[in-house]
């Protein structure tokens, strides 16, 4: 299960940022991280919704790169 990112880490991403918009972009990432966890993986979903979960994991991804310099 996610955990919230500790003051510390957010502090340090935003240091090396290069980027003037990285807070949104962090407010961002975490909420597309909460999402993923809200979501049940036993209830069917339609075609628009799996549509927007690859969107999502797509900009997830993004992200996790942008910020964290790392893959997801």
């Amino acid at each position: 299960m996610a955990e919230p990112r500790k003051a510390k880490k957010v502090r340090r991403i935003i240091r090396r940022a290069k980027t003037k918009k990285i807070k949104a972009d962090l407010r961002e990432f975490d909420r597309l991280i909460g999402e993923r966890m809200d979501q049940d993986p036993s209830v069917d979903v339609s075609a628009a919704q799996r549509k927007a979960k690859m969107a999502r994991e797509r900009r997830l991804k993004l992200l996790g790169r942008r910020l964290l310099n790392a893959t997801r």
